[in-house]
């Protein structure tokens, strides 16, 4: 995940790994831009969304992608 924006927000990516198992994490950057942020080794990421941090506002978050699997 990396913030491409100069606007001195910090960003985050949520996601999940190992369908079904729902199990929520999150890689967050507050470097600024041009910062990466990396999630530690593991299984495929199912589903993911990508946020900007906005201070006294709320979050600015892209829709959920996922993968092409089916959600029961």
């Amino acid at each position: 995940m990396q913030d491409t924006e100069a606007d001195g927000h910090g960003a985050y990516a949520n996601f999940n790994r190992n369908y079904p198992n729902k199990t929520g994490y999150e890689v967050r950057t507050e470097s600024g831009n041009g910062s990466k942020a990396y999630s530690p080794s593991g299984g495929r990421i199912w589903d993911m969304q990508a946020c900007v941090s906005i201070d006294q506002w709320p979050d600015d978050c892209s829709d959920w992608w996922t993968d092409n699997h089916a959600h029961g």
